[in-house]
């Protein structure tokens, strides 16, 4: 059966070099399900084949335009015997970033397919209600950034249901899960985990937003619960496509940063120490990135998919706050009562690779886009300008060189750099090891630890007074009921 992607690539003359770009994926892509490991997804060749294509066009069209309507590539005619020769040609680099991401498309989508094989029964036992799949029916590629090589996360569905692939540990989500469930129930749904070494695969949740007002302040309430909680784990970057929400339950995914370190390369460590024992870091409170707002807790846009929407219209936490603080108040509280068996749970958690996020993803982005470009790609100087752009000081964090090196080796090969800090560690680090070393302050244990000693009432009105004032200062204002 043709794709839609497909008709209007039949019906449609393309340009040469987009003709070149799509045959040159689909070969790629054909090579790869003639692999063993490709046999669990033959019924999926045509979303393969798209995935790739949209990947090359995303990565190389921009430059690719220039060359061809500069009439430097030829004729459409000559494009097919001649293309790769007179890219080569004229931007070796280009070449090699179309070879590097046809590559790593098809090593990590491979290895993705060779652990799906080896999980398969565990999946089916945990994450399918005990059905083990026979097929993969679909695909679902850029469901979030792409680290390390091309990894990526990958929704599969399956002849028994949905799970998701995701190229890094999922011991956080584990952790989270076991805590919540432990001391704090009810409050919100943790999807179900199977970890790897450095992947793992996770239950699908579908998105279904609470619809009535009842199931809103529901929602709210076991929300405030659970920035609660994430303000005992000293936890980062909770943005909004981080939150889903099935009717009135909170359904956080993609916990690698419930546990975050403190750096110590701030131009003012002491204000830096103290925001990290706030929720400053976690984007709860309003988080402006690019002009749109991050916080699931505020974004009135059609972005924040986990919002209530209540008579047609997105609820935030504006409509629900007395709601919010109660569930909030509750629940801290509850976690200071439970502080010495909460701090036992601290101590004994496992040692594992812990995201730190150094800058914005859409900071990466943006420099990514350039570094495509015409312009960018010919310049003899590249990595230097790419990396004298990653050393600039961001706000108060000052970068360091070897952190910027690592930067800039990622963005050239079109990822969006990765870093970790072991639970326990001190360093800096990606996939290809230290990238800095002893630049931790504090690690995320101990993090977590002294943002459960810092729990008192003091603290408790503080935030409160936080949310409080970040919803009369946000805007518009509820409406009246």
């Amino acid at each position: 059966m043709m794709t839609n992607e497909t008709h209007i690539g039949t019906e449609h003359a393309e340009p040469g070099h987009l003709s070149w770009l799509r045959v040159r994926a689909f070969s790629c892509a054909d090579a790869l399900l003639k692999a063993p490991e490709s046999v669990l997804v033959q019924s999926c060749a045509d979303e393969i084949r798209y995935a790739l294509f949209r990947l090359l066009k995303e990565t190389a069209l921009p430059a690719l335009d220039v060359l061809y309507y500069n009439g430097e590539l030829g004729s459409d005619e000559e494009l097919p015997y001649c293309m790769e020769e007179r890219i080569e040609k004229a931007c070796p680099r280009l070449m090699a970033l179309i070879r590097q991401t046809e590559s790593d498309f098809c090593d990590s989508l491979a290895e993705a397919l060779w652990r799906v094989a080896e999980y398969r029964a565990e999946i089916g036992t945990t994450l399918l209600q005990g059905r083990i799949f026979r097929q993969i029916t679909g695909l679902e590629f850029g469901a979030g950034d792409r680290h390390n090589g091309g990894r990526c996360v990958i929704i599969f569905t399956t002849d028994a249901g949905k799970f998701v692939y995701k190229p890094h540990t999922l011991a956080a989500d584990r952790i989270v899960r076991h805590l919540a469930e432990g001391f704090f129930p009810g409050l919100f749904y943790v999807p179900q985990v199977v970890c790897g070494k450095n992947f793992g695969f996770c239950e699908f949740v579908e998105n279904r937003p609470a619809a009535t007002d009842r199931a809103a302040r529901l929602y709210y309430y076991r929300l405030g619960g659970f920035c609660a909680v994430s303000r005992m784990l000293g936890a980062a970057d909770l943005h909004r496509e981080n939150m889903l929400s099935h009717d009135a339950m909170p359904v956080p995914v993609d916990l690698e940063t419930a546990f975050s370190p403190v750096l110590h390369r701030s131009i003012d460590e002491n204000a830096q120490r103290e925001l990290a024992d706030t929720l400053h870091a976690s984007c709860l409170l309003p988080t402006q990135v690019n002009e749109q707002e991050c916080s699931f807790l505020f974004d009135t846009s059609d972005q924040n998919v986990s919002a209530p929407v209540v008579d047609g219209e997105r609820r935030t936490l504006g409509y629900y706050l007395d709601d919010f603080l109660r569930g909030f108040r509750e629940t801290y509280r509850r976690g200071m009562a439970q502080r010495a068996a909460l701090l036992a749970f601290a101590e004994r958690t496992e040692n594992f690779p812990v995201r730190t996020v150094l800058r914005s993803t859409a900071g990466y982005m943006k420099l990514l886009r350039r570094a495509r470009q015409w312009k960018w790609l010919c310049a003899p100087e590249l990595g230097n300008e790419v990396k004298r752009v990653l050393s600039l000081a961001v706000k108060d964090y000052v970068p360091a060189a070897g952190q910027a090196e690592r930067e800039t080796a990622a963005i050239l090969r079109c990822d969006v750099p990765y870093f970790t800090v072991d639970m326990d560690g001190h360093d800096l680090c990606d996939a290809g090891g230290i990238a800095e070393a002893a630049c931790v302050d504090t690690s995320p244990r101990e993090h977590f630890i002294r943002c459960l000693r810092l729990l008192s009432e003091e603290d408790l009105a503080f935030h409160c007074r936080l949310f409080t004032e970040a919803v009369e200062q946000s805007g518009p204002k509820p409406r009246e009921t």
